[in-house]
C-alpha cells in the first residue's frame, strides 16, 4: 500500500477527490496535520535530523474496520485515501466499489510507469560520461 500512497502523491486534488466521491457517504474519517521530526541518512550513512515535516494524520472507519495513513505535506484528501486503501487491504473481500478503486489505481500507476519509462528514454540520451570526457 504504501508504494500505492507514495506514487499517488502525483495525482492532481480533482482525481483524487474523484476516487473518493463514492466512498465519503460511507465512511467515517478524522484528519490532522501534525509536525514530526525526520531523520534521514547522509552520503556516509550516517543519520541526521533534517528537522520538523508537516504530515497529515488520516484514520477511517467503516463499519468495524479501520484505516490509518500519514502522508508527507498538507494533502488531507490523499491521506483520507491512503487510509481507506489501508482498510480496504487489511479487510479483504473486496465490494464492486472497492474493485473499481483498485482497477483504478492501478490503471493509473501503470500510466505513472509508462511516464517515466519515455522520460527516461528521453534523459538517457542526454547522458554524459565524463570519463570520456577526460584529457589523455
Amino acid at each position: 500500500m504504501m508504494n500505492k500512497c507514495l506514487a499517488l502523491q502525483s495525482l492532481m486534488p480533482e482525481e483524487i477527490r474523484n476516487l473518493l466521491d463514492p466512498f465519503l457517504p460511507d465512511i467515517a474519517y478524522t484528519v490532522e496535520n501534525k509536525l514530526v521530526m525526520m531523520v534521514v541518512k547522509d552520503p556516509f550513512d550516517v543519520p541526521f535530523c533534517l528537522g520538523e515535516v508537516l504530515v497529515v494524520e488520516a484514520r477511517v472507519q467503516y463499519e468495524r474496520e479501520e484505516g490509518y495513513a500519514v502522508v508527507l505535506g498538507d494533502n488531507k484528501e490523499l491521506a483520507i485515501l491512503c487510509a481507506l486503501l489501508d482498510l480496504i487491504e487489511r479487510r479483504g473481500g473486496l465490494s464492486e466499489s472497492e474493485k473499481g478503486l483498485i482497477l483504478e489505481l492501478e490503471r493509473i500507476l501503470r500510466n505513472q510507469e509508462k511516464e517515466r519509462e519515455q522520460e527516461r528514454k528521453v534523459l538517457s540520451k542526454t547522458l554524459a560520461f565524463f570519463e570520456d570526457m577526460a584529457w589523455r
